[in-house]
């Protein structure tokens, strides 16, 4: 590792040796040229963008026999079948710090991370967990717990295989500590020889444990990643316990008091926090590592550095909590259709699917996470267009929007309880099919349209049910608008293909519309648009009038790239999407899970295209590379193709089978 000091001249704990110094190649890490490398604020060459993701398999001495079983290990466990185990977390969270007064209290519990974590995306993403509080002393912690923690308790539950172990508790380079109040005298005071101080794990804890089920392990304490000292306990977890580790190489940094995740320190529990979601997400412990330390801010100046250089990984930066990224074989829906199919993801990361089929009658089904089917439900209507559907995960609602076979455009909602309302004529005529998107976090439905006349209208519905009125955009449009909100910042983003061809963007911001902004291309199609939870970015795929397929992208303060030509021919209009934010959630996302476009090639078939999570830079103005187009093979479509991604990261791609009117979907489990 290299040597770096962000506290330097602060009279303690000034240096840290860091792998980040290696993945920020075009960095200036001794940009004022003294010889003390990563220097805060000195060294102002250090722009933490890593170009590559590192990870480090220590070796000490001529200790190659422990290497040699790690590699294996890293290769048994992507290639592993069993995966059951991995979505289990086991969470120790111990106290750092207590508060004065009658009665004594607790002023940092590790238990916030926890139940932070559980709250915001285990529970969410289906996983199980374990949590071990403090409950020793006389002020213990107040939330609830599937066991008091301690070393044995767990010792004994890790052994049972966990996928992810995070924990917050004081440390040095062999151990992890609780801290605990453990009498007063009377005064309210915690004084010396009042506390008490208890192992929670060790190094020499780690050969309970059992390595044919290892953890990715993130270690919220000072030390435990101490490099000089070969038994770390970081390291020590990597042998014998653990398929990647991340731990502190010298002393971290807690915020005193700290409740939720922040962004704004850097502080220890807030990386582990953004950390173990994005393995939870489906992303690999490098870019998951590299990503969450660059986005975290510098309020706290050589300490927020320090935290930063401080966590390392130890193991695979390529290593993934589940399986490799895997299409699916094309499967039949048990249906046919004569337009697009109406795909969106839900609760649960539920699929959910409504199609017009040969008569015009309109059909909705729902997938669960499971694989499993609900039976084909007739909405007791009919359409000339390809139905709209979008759903709200945070509600458990879903949205359908249609133009009727008279040309009105009615709508209508299932509810929580899983109850369909009745149609509701909206007033007005369209010309295509209408275009709609949620915004689950003030449950606002967006719809626009192109009507008889071309005339592009707009309409919105708020969380209590009731529609505003027709606004007209002033303008007009040969194809359906394209439609996207961002929940962030309540944005609305429309965009057209004028009647000359020429592309056009409009967005409206916490209820006002600004000008039309021509975006300097033609498009012989409908564009499509979508926009990432992570950064506010909007992303536009058109196909241009020679068939070729171009991107563009505007960033959360307005700029638009160029044009990007993203190879390729399509005769039909591509696809884009991002994965979807978990409504509330969205205001804790910030490093991007990718982009990912569908188009039909020359060839009549599908093919695939798209930026993973670790393909992104953490700059607006830098992304990096497109993965090649993929080609999903059969069945040949005849009709353009419909994608979405859920809250785990699996791609949707739902299409028409040329020949016979089929629905077929494809899926893509996990991150590349």
């Amino acid at each position: 590792m290299k040597m770096c000091y962000p506290r330097h001249g602060q009279g303690s704990y000034e240096e840290s040796p860091t792998d980040y110094y290696y993945a920020d190649l075009t960095g200036d890490w001794n940009s004022d040229g003294d010889g003390y490398y990563g220097e805060y604020p000195d060294d102002s060459g250090v722009d933490f963008c890593p170009e590559v993701f590192v990870g480090r398999i220590p070796v000490y001495g001529t200790n190659y026999t422990s290497l040699d079983n790690i590699l294996q290990k890293i290769m048994d466990y992507e290639n592993a079948s069993d995966l059951s185990y991995r979505k289990k977390a086991l969470l120790p969270e111990a106290v750092s710090g207590y508060a004065d007064g009658c009665p004594p209290d607790i002023q940092t519990d590790g238990a916030d991370l926890g139940e932070d974590m559980v709250d915001r995306y285990l529970d969410h993403l289906g996983f199980s967990w374990y949590r071990l509080y403090e409950k020793a002393g006389i002020a213990p912690s107040p939330y609830s717990c599937e066991a008091n923690l301690t070393e044995d308790n767990v010792i004994d539950e890790w052994q049972n295989g966990y996928g992810l172990v995070c924990w917050w508790a004081h440390g040095d380079s062999t151990g992890a500590y609780r801290y605990v109040w453990d009498h007063d005298d009377g005064d309210c005071v915690l004084e010396s020889g009042e506390d008490a101080w208890y192992n929670l794990f060790t190094s020499s804890d780690c050969s309970y444990l059992d390595d044919t089920k290892p953890a990715h392990v993130y270690q919220c304490s000072c030390l435990n990643g101490y490099p000089e000292n070969s038994s770390n306990l970081g390291y020590s977890l990597l042998k014998h316990g653990a398929i990647s580790t991340v731990s502190a190489s010298r002393v971290s940094w807690y915020a005193v008091g700290w409740t939720n995740p922040l962004r704004y320190y850097a502080d220890n529990a807030s990386i582990g926090y953004y950390y173990m979601r994005e393995l939870a997400y489906r992303n690999n412990t490098g870019p998951s590592l590299f990503y969450v330390k660059a986005n975290m801010g510098n309020n706290w100046g050589g300490s927020s550095w320090m935290n930063k250089f401080d966590f390392n990984l130890y193991g695979d930066p390529a290593n993934n909590l589940y399986s490799k990224t895997l299409w699916k074989d094309w499967i039949s829906c048990n249906g046919q259709t004569i337009a697009k199919v109406g795909i969106d993801t839900g609760p649960g990361d539920s699929l959910h699917m409504v199609v017009r089929t040969g008569d015009g009658s309109i059909w909705y089904r729902e997938r669960d996470n499971g694989g499993n089917w609900s039976d084909w439900h007739f909405l007791n209507g009919k359409t000339s267009a390809a139905p709209a559907i979008a759903v709200d995960g945070e509600r458990n609602e879903v949205h359908v929007v249609v133009r009727g076979t008279d040309g009105k455009i009615w709508y209508r909602m299932r509810g929580s309880s899983g109850t369909w309302g009745s149609w509701q004529y909206l007033g007005g005529y369209c010309s295509g099919a209408p275009a709609i998107d949620i915004d689950e976090v003030r449950g606002n439905l967006h719809l626009t349209v192109k009507g008889r006349d071309g005339k592009i209208w707009y309409r919105m519905r708020d969380s209590s049910g009731t529609w505003g009125s027709w606004q007209y955009l002033d303008g007009y449009t040969s194809h359906t608008p394209a439609i996207a909100v961002d929940e962030y910042y309540n944005y609305v983003h429309i965009v057209v293909r004028a009647m000359d061809g020429k592309i056009y963007y409009r967005m409206n911001d916490s209820g006002s519309w600004q000008s039309w902004q021509y975006l300097d291309g033609y498009t012989s199609d409908t564009p499509a648009i979508a926009v990432d939870g992570a950064t506010s970015t909007l992303h536009l795929v058109v196909r241009a009038g020679d068939d070729k397929i171009y991107y563009r992208w505007m960033d959360d303060d307005g700029d638009w790239s160029s044009w990007e030509f993203l190879g390729g021919l399509t005769y039909a209009a591509p696809a884009i999407a991002t994965e979807k934010t978990v409504g509330s959630e969205a205001s804790y996302y910030f490093v991007n899970r990718g982009i990912h476009v569908i188009a039909t090639g020359s060839d009549g078939v599908l093919w695939y295209k798209n930026k993973a999570s670790d393909r992104w830079n953490t700059t607006q103005t830098g992304f990096s590379d497109w993965s090649g187009w993929k080609r999903l093979g059969a069945p040949a479509v005849s009709s353009p193709p419909s994608i979405a991604v859920d809250t785990s990261n699996n791609v949707y791609v739902a299409t028409r089978a040329k020949n016979s009117n089929t629905i077929m979907l494809k899926i893509r489990e996990g991150s590349e």
